[in-house]
């Protein structure tokens, strides 16, 4: 992702892009005002990432997660595309997509380690439309059913969908737009 950052991002003199992880930013004490990750942070060891976050935030910082889940339940392609997974690989337990009630308490998360306080949640519904191509590229990058179904399960959800939608002009796609934003303590 940080490469296609880089690339999206090329003309843009202001943005410098580094190393580094959730864990290990690699940034200067008490550097930014504001951390935002999107759904990625799921991927990190918030024992390491919350005291990491709040290390490079001044004093009066704050740290937002937000992710876009498809609101499934507002859709019947939607609905059935989700049958379709679970048909495939029954045991997968989603964590970065998907329904709401697949994510975590991620309230109880930011604050679990003392470093952050005063969580603030916000929620909003809209639809974004896309080509099929983009909606599969977007389906490819689905990291928690990948990881868990396997590869080969994996292709076998890719090309159920994909026979679904290739057909069809355009796909709208209901989200939720979710964030968590915390102060720094």
């Amino acid at each position: 992702m940080r490469n296609e950052g880089i690339k999206y991002t090329q003309e843009e003199s202001f943005i410098e892009w580094l190393k580094g992880t959730g864990e290990n930013t690699n940034l200067a004490d008490h550097c930014v005002d504001w951390v935002t990750m999107a759904s990625s942070f799921h991927w990190t060891n918030p024992k390491r990432s919350l005291p990491e976050f709040r290390r490079i935030l001044k004093k009066v910082g704050f740290l937002s997660i937000m992710w876009n889940t498809r609101d499934v339940a507002s859709s019947e392609l939607h609905t059935r595309i989700e049958a379709i997974i679970y048909d495939i690989a029954p045991n997968i337990k989603r964590v970065s997509s998907g329904n709401a009630h697949h994510t975590k308490d991620w309230a109880s998360v930011l604050t679990s380690t003392g470093d952050f306080r005063d969580v603030c949640f916000i929620e909003t519904s809209y639809t974004e439309r896309m080509t099929p191509e983009r909606y599969m590229g977007a389906w490819r990058s689905v990291n928690d059913i990948q990881a868990q179904a396997g590869s080969e399960n994996f292709e076998k959800i890719l090309q159920r969908i994909d026979k679904i939608v290739s057909p069809l002009e355009y796909i709208d796609v209901p989200y939720k737009m979710r964030s968590w934003t915390a102060q720094k303590a």
